[in-house]
């Protein structure tokens, strides 16, 4: 028990931790990134009070979720081709178990 929600709970956290890729990358000695939410000191504020970061923080997740959504769409996509072929071969199956029925039938009445 204790191994299985350890690795559950090392999945859960790997998959809440961001990718490489969208996170800037912390000096080695620097055991604790600053949260994202604050801006640095002395970073650019915006009209709306937003900072560069929470800028480009927005920007990143408006990039994430276009790909989420494409990946979706994707996967969707997928799904009906694949019920639709699950559909056709049931069908098949079906008329190939009632050809076979009537064969068993003619074969019964051979004997």
């Amino acid at each position: 028990k204790k191994s299985c929600s350890s690795s559950a709970a090392a999945a859960a956290a790997a998959a809440a931790a961001p990718s490489p890729s969208q996170t800037p990358a912390a000096p080695a000695s620097d055991p604790a990134p600053a949260p994202a939410a604050l801006p640095a000191v002395g970073a650019a504020v915006d009209s709306h009070g937003l900072s560069a970061l929470d800028s480009m923080s927005n920007t990143m997740l408006q990039k994430q979720n276009a790909n989420l959504q494409r990946s979706l769409a994707t996967s969707r996509t997928k799904l009906n081709e694949t019920s639709a072929q699950l559909s056709s071969t049931q069908q098949r199956l079906t008329h190939c178990e009632t050809a076979l029925s009537v064969l068993d039938r003619h074969w019964a009445q051979l004997d």
